[in-house]
């Protein structure tokens, strides 16, 4: 059931595990009103929801305020207290919202006109933890982790150690199915490595798929679920064909030694390989296209990279303010010309196709 609270002070305190007890009477979630409107009775039903409730203040009593999971609240809790550095360090409004949102998966606080414009310029999915935060989470680990691999059972020690990382932060970011997608191909990617096995990308995907399909056969149905593993697949199959077509069309000569433009090629071809495996999805559920979707990911993607890396940092140098005042301040002005970026690309003329429907067949 999906409960709605009237707000208040009292409905402010409500945390993670905490047990109430209501007089109210349940309804039905309705049904869509509207021709071509999004199907939310479905949606919820996939997340085995069915009925809602709206409560007053005085509708309800908070009977216990200790989580009843032990780990999903410790996550909880730690998740709130990263967002309090935020605090500390003056990052509010729009960057504290797309902060919260971008390392911790919190998109509780985004202002819907922001959401919309990063929509519009085809730069939303910076703003669900995916691949890219958990691809970063583990180039620092290894890193950090890679005088292990001198030591006698040094192997064994930073596999569990990569797992633990990698399914820890993922708990800490809501376990959304993309951030799970991610965590759960890494991992199959660090036993592999663990047992000197070499990894096959559409079988590491297959694999994924299974494991957490057999967890949870209502994952098939998250719009998160589909779009992350096309992605993935896309960007595998067509990504390296576009870069091989580039190499025979660009003479050796231009590209040796020029970084820039190899880091442009690279995020175009990634860009172009994604979104047309994803693009049909994104017709059927959202009925728009964004077509500037290769210029804002020039721009979002380098900008969210260091914004992950500037984040991770400021959460280990926290303690010490004389360098963490620095760190936030190079954050919170990545994360304002970030927010600046998007906001401009949507106001460019024609930035969005919409109004487009389609079936399931069409799709």
């Amino acid at each position: 059931m999906l409960a709605y609270f009237q707000k208040d002070s009292l409905a402010g305190t409500i945390q993670y595990g905490n047990k109430l007890i209501f007089c109210a009477t349940p309804a039905p979630v309705p049904p869509p009103q509207n021709p071509e409107e999004f199907n939310y009775k479905r949606f919820l039903s996939f997340h085995r929801i069915y009925q809602q409730v709206y409560l007053k203040n005085s509708d309800y009593r908070l009977l216990d305020v200790s989580p009843r999971n032990n780990l999903l609240g410790f996550a909880s809790r730690t998740r709130n207290y990263l967002m309090e550095i935020f605090e500390k360090y003056k990052i509010t409004g729009d960057e504290y919202s797309v902060a919260s949102a971008l390392m911790l998966g919190s998109r509780e606080e985004i202002d819907s006109e922001l959401v919309q414009a990063y929509a519009s310029a085809g730069a939303l999915h910076v703003l669900s933890v995916s691949g890219l935060h958990v691809g970063v989470i583990f180039m620092v680990m290894t890193y950090l982790l890679i005088f292990l691999d001198k030591m006698k059972y040094g192997n064994i020690i930073k596999t569990i150690l990569l797992l633990f990382g990698l399914w820890f932060y993922a708990l800490l970011t809501g376990l959304s199915p993309s951030v799970v997608r991610a965590a759960t191909m890494f991992s199959f990617v660090v036993i592999g490595k663990a047992g000197k096995r070499n990894t096959n990308i559409y079988n590491i995907l297959a694999c994924s798929a299974f494991f957490l399909l057999l967890i949870n056969p209502f994952l098939i149905m998250e719009v998160g679920f589909q779009l992350s593993f096309l992605a993935v697949i896309g960007i595998v199959f067509i990504h390296p064909r576009l870069s091989r077509t580039w190499d025979a069309h660009i003479p050796a000569a231009g590209r040796i030694g020029n970084w820039v433009i190899a880091q442009v090629r690279t995020i175009t071809s990634i860009s172009i390989a994604a979104q047309i495996v994803t693009f049909p999805l994104g017709l059927l559920y959202f009925h728009q296209f964004p077509n500037y979707f290769l210029f804002s990911n020039l721009i979002v993607i380098p900008l969210s990279t260091l914004i992950i890396y500037c984040g991770v940092l400021l959460f280990v140098v926290s303690p010490f303010e004389i360098i963490s005042g620095y760190v936030a301040f190079v954050f919170k002005g990545c994360i304002t010309l970030l927010n600046d970026s998007v906001l401009f690309v949507e106001q460019l003329p024609f930035s969005l196709l919409h109004g487009i429907s389609i079936s399931v067949v069409e799709t």
